[in-house]
């Protein structure tokens, strides 16, 4: 059955790349027509949005296959496996950097393909589904007219919507990696003294926390809100 997501293959050896494209092809897969340097890459991927790339680390031309996948990675959500007969620590080191979905030294063997084809794609789609995920949560986020600001599990800000933004008097952009207290700062109204954060208290209970009635937002000027 022929599977509808397209493999590129990188590879300047002639001989080795049809061979790939034909074993691939024989697997059932859409591939394109071998690249053998990182700009044939580049084309083929503006036209094709290739789903996996299978790259030589050695390659034709000024930039090798560890600089292009990273381009292809960044700009068209690929997912890469090298293809190398060099698997030494320096070139190994170098491709994790690209956050790489397989490794396959040379010569290669038709089942070990195979098998890295497979789990490259199923991670591929399974990340893909999560950036998509994500990118609906904040794009609804910042539409609703309640203030909400995220934070990861160290209490610092990760996310605030407009209208937090207006709550505070902090962009987005300034309060990222700031703790929340600091953020969504609540004073005694009377003693203008600090006060238990409700914010804090509710993560690190994982309830909701009602916020104290003496309790006022001081934002970032100094003013205050309720």
């Amino acid at each position: 059955m022929q599977d509808d997501r397209t493999i590129l293959v990188v590879e300047d050896e002639r001989l080795v790349a049809k061979d790939l494209q034909r074993t691939l092809q024989d697997m059932g897969y859409k591939v394109l027509a071998p690249a053998a340097s990182a700009d044939d890459a580049i084309r083929l991927a503006s036209a094709h949005s290739p789903d996996l790339v299978l790259m030589d680390v050695r390659i034709e031309g000024e930039r090798d296959g560890i600089e292009t996948a990273e381009y292809l990675r960044a700009n068209f959500e690929s997912a890469i496996i090298f293809l190398t007969a060099y698997a030494d620590g320096p070139t190994i080191d170098r491709a994790k950097l690209t956050e790489p979905h397989g490794y396959l030294v040379k010569p290669i063997k038709i089942a070990e393909l195979r098998s890295a084809v497979e789990i490259a794609l199923y991670k591929r789609d399974t990340e893909r589904r999560l950036r998509d995920r994500e990118r609906w949560y904040s794009t609804t986020l910042r539409s609703i007219a309640d203030g909400v600001i995220t934070t990861g599990v160290d209490e610092r800000v990760t996310f605030m919507n407009r209208a937090a933004e207006e709550i505070t008097g902090w962009s987005a952009l300034e309060a990222t990696g700031h703790p929340i207290v600091e953020v969504f700062e609540v004073v005694d109204a009377q003693t203008k003294r600090p006060m238990a954060n409700p914010a804090v208290e509710a993560l690190r209970e994982r309830r909701a926390v009602a916020q104290p009635g003496s309790g006022v937002l001081r934002r970032r000027d100094g003013s205050e809100a309720p």
